[in-house]
């Protein structure tokens, strides 16, 4: 297994694949997508009996020491494109899609968290607009708001918090 540094870690994202062979219940491959500062944006585990995205003990503790995780026999830094390649055939197993009216098109949503609503926006184009910032984890799923929105939005959807969604008439950036 080789493993790669990037040109610059401090700023760029890393992509990593780690390999096991082991018993049915566990893992065979498990993907990252991690930040500069450690924190995975995007994961998924791939089981005999599926996949598994984005488990919460993953994204809602704190950033992982990728140093560390490299360090592992088993992990190795994968590009970028086959990274996306590997997401893109994995993705459509998503659970999260079934709580999505109808993943091709434009929905805005509400959900709570404490005592504060927050309006979410699925675009299954991943484009954005002013103060709609990504949700880390999704590549259509947006927070009107700031990244720490999107983080503990990002935290609650791995919990299932309820989510209204209405469809998108208009799109007004604020």
């Amino acid at each position: 297994m080789t493993h790669l540094m990037l040109s610059n870690p401090s700023t760029e994202l890393r992509y990593v694949r780690v390999c096991f062979a082991g018993e049915s219940t566990e893992p065979w491959m498990t993907l990252y997508e991690i930040d500069a500062t450690g924190w995975v944006r995007r994961h998924v585990q791939v089981h005999a009996d599926g996949c598994r995205f984005s488990p919460e003990d993953i994204l809602m503790c704190s950033p992982v020491n990728t140093e560390s995780m490299l360090t592992h026999p088993s992990a190795e830094i994968i590009e970028k494109d086959m990274f996306e390649l590997l997401w893109s055939e994995l993705e459509p197993d998503r659970d999260f899609l079934l709580r999505v009216p109808n993943p091709e098109l434009m929905w805005e949503g509400q959900t709570k968290l404490g005592g504060e609503r927050l309006r979410l926006m699925w675009n299954a184009d991943g484009i954005a607009v002013g103060g709609w910032t990504p949700v880390p984890g999704f590549e259509s799923l947006f927070v009107h708001g700031s990244a720490d929105d999107a983080r503990r939005v990002c935290s609650a959807v791995f919990i299932d918090r309820p989510i209204r969604w209405q469809a998108m008439t208009d799109l007004v950036a604020a």
